[in-house]
């Protein structure tokens, strides 16, 4: 896996519990967007500076279990066992 600034990401590489499939495509500025897929499964499209930086650490599920876990309407029990089940997921890969 590459920990260098200037070591570009390749597919099968995986960082934080993202796995990058491969290019996607180049924008204006130069910068590298990459097709990755989420510990939780699904693909999304991320720039690879964001990846490396640790801007980016999910497709987006970790802000909606986090909701989902200051969701008051979401009894106790159940709040804990979405964060469980999350983090164990994540820890995997």
């Amino acid at each position: 896996m590459p920990t260098g600034r200037y070591e570009k990401l390749q597919a099968g590489d995986v960082v934080g519990g993202i796995e990058v499939l491969g290019n996607s495509h180049t924008d204006s500025g130069g910068n590298r967007w990459l097709n990755c897929r989420c510990f939780c499964g699904e693909k999304f499209k991320a720039s690879a500076w964001r990846i490396k930086s640790g801007h980016t650490k999910s497709c987006g599920c970790l802000v909606r279990m986090n909701y989902a876990l200051r969701n008051v309407n979401t009894p106790y029990s159940k709040r804990c066992e979405n964060a469980k089940k999350g983090w164990e997921t994540r820890r995997k890969k």
